[in-house]
C-alpha cells in the first residue's frame, strides 16, 4: 500500500521538482505532456510553504530557497516563451496565462515576471472580448495584471506597455461582471503610483466609474469609491 504522505513529501521536494521541470516541461514536445507537466507543477508550486523566506535571513535554509528560485525562474521562463511563442496554437497561451493567474499570487514570481519583460506580453491580451473563450482569457489576463499591480517594479513595465488605456478600454466595453471588477482593483492599486491617476482622469475614468455606480454591484461599491475619491483628489 502506498503511503500518501510519503509521495507528496517527494513531490514536494526541490530536486524533483526542478528535475520535473528539465525533463517533463522544458524538453518534451509532446503538448499533452507539456500542459498537464504545467498544471500540476503550478499547483506544487503554489501550495509550497517558504516561497516568501527572506533570502537574507541567515536562519533560513538558503540552500532549499535557491532550489526553489531556480524552479520558479524555470517556469516563469516557459511560461514566457509560451506567451510569446506557443508550442500549440490555441492552448499555448491560455496555459500560460492560467498558470501565471495563480503563481503570480507569489510575491518572487512577480519580480521574476517583470524581470523578464514578460508584461509586455500580456498586455496585448488586454483587450475587449466577445465570446467565452477569450472572455476567459481577458478575465485572467486582467487578474495577471492586478497581481502584478501590487509590486512596485510594475510601474514602470506598465507604462511602457500601456497597460492602463488598455484596462479603461476593456472596462468601458465589457459586460461581464468578473473582468470589470478586477481591472478596478488594479485601478485601485495604481492610483497612488506613477503618474497612473492622472492617466485615468485623462481617459475619462470618473465619468466610468460613476456609471459604474449605477449598476448593482454592492461587492464594489467600496473599490469605486475609493477609485474615484483617488482620481478626483488628483484631478
Amino acid at each position: 500500500m502506498i503511503d500518501i504522505h510519503i509521495v507528496l513529501q517527494v513531490i514536494c521536494d526541490d530536486i524533483f521538482l526542478i528535475s520535473w521541470v528539465r525533463c517533463r516541461l522544458l524538453s518534451k514536445k509532446n503538448w499533452f505532456i507539456q500542459e498537464k507537466s504545467c498544471k500540476i507543477l503550478t499547483l506544487i508550486i503554489s501550495a509550497r510553504q517558504y516561497e516568501e523566506i527572506d533570502s537574507e535571513d541567515p536562519s533560513a535554509p538558503q540552500k532549499k530557497v535557491d532550489s526553489f528560485n531556480e524552479v520558479l525562474r524555470a517556469v516563469v521562463d516557459w511560461l514566457i516563451s509560451q506567451m510569446r511563442s506557443p508550442a500549440h496554437p490555441t492552448r499555448g497561451i491560455p496555459t500560460a496565462v492560467s498558470s501565471l493567474a495563480t503563481l503570480l499570487r507569489i510575491t518572487k514570481v512577480r519580480a521574476i515576471f517583470i524581470k523578464a519583460d514578460g508584461t509586455k506580453l500580456l498586455a496585448p491580451l488586454i483587450t475587449p472580448a466577445s465570446n467565452q473563450q477569450y472572455i476567459q482569457l481577458l478575465y485572467e489576463a486582467t487578474l495577471c495584471i492586478w497581481l502584478l499591480s501590487f509590486h512596485d517594479g510594475a510601474v514602470e513595465a506598465f507604462s511602457t506597455a500601456r497597460v492602463v488605456p488598455r484596462l479603461v478600454d476593456v472596462v468601458k466595453s465589457s459586460t461581464k461582471e468578473k473582468v470589470v471588477r478586477v481591472a478596478v482593483m488594479a485601478f485601485r492599486n495604481l492610483a497612488n503610483k506613477g503618474n497612473f491617476a492622472a492617466e485615468l482622469v485623462d481617459l475619462g475614468m470618473p465619468k466610468v466609474v460613476q456609471s459604474l455606480k449605477l449598476q448593482t454591484w454592492s461587492d464594489e461599491v467600496r473599490s469605486l469609491q475609493q477609485l474615484l475619491y483617488t482620481v478626483r483628489a488628483d484631478y
